[in-house]
């Protein structure tokens, strides 16, 4: 408003088709929020599904041993796992039109405490290797992320979403930090843990 007040409007979204009521569809804030936040899963699974093979391949000849190969395959399916894991919660939605902003709280694996959790285990082990451990943390994470066990991390994030073409969705740059909160890094990049 002009007096720089914020109201929350459009609590439901209407869509209707040009023949009969028959077509329209209602689609609420929370089902657009949900919408928009699973296509941007959907995205990193079909990229993860899609560059499976390289990974297979790429493991197979940068190892020395078919100990590492493993280790670099659980690596890529801990990853996997935890971003098919990964919710979401809208705790607030300011509707300003085509636009809105909507505050969310990521929830995924907390890598650094599942990790602590692992060093610790370490320690009361006199006599392991590190590369035995190694190999037996990372089956352990991967046991943990998959059967849902491993500690998790809610992170807050702000989603600016536009409405374009009569379709709700996000640039470029928010989809890459919601899929790095995704994978559990506390700076939504892939790369900073």
């Amino acid at each position: 408003t002009r007096e720089g007040k914020k109201y929350s409007i459009m609590n439901d979204f209407h869509l209707s088709g040009k023949h009969s009521q028959d077509d329209m569809k209602i689609e609420t804030r929370e089902e657009r929020a949900k919408r928009i936040f699973n296509e941007v899963k959907e995205e990193g699974v079909s990229e993860f599904n899609a560059n499976k093979e390289e990974i297979v391949k790429e493991a197979k000849n940068s190892t020395r041993n078919e100990k590492e190969e493993k280790a670099m395959l659980n690596t890529y399916e801990i990853m996997f796992e935890a971003f098919k894991g990964s919710t979401y919660s809208v705790e607030n939605i300011n509707d300003m039109g085509d636009k809105a902003e909507l505050q969310i709280k990521v929830k995924t694996v907390d890598f650094i405490k599942l990790t602590e959790e692992l060093l610790e285990n370490y320690k009361s082990k006199n006599n392991v290797s590190e590369e035995e451990f190694l190999m037996e943390s990372m089956e352990e994470m991967l046991k943990k992320v998959k059967k849902g066990k491993a500690p998790m991390i809610e992170q807050e994030m702000t989603v600016q979403i536009f409405k374009e073409n009569d379709k709700w969705g996000i640039d470029d740059n928010t989809k890459n930090i919601l899929m790095g909160k995704m994978f559990g890094s506390q700076k939504g990049t892939l790369f900073s843990f």
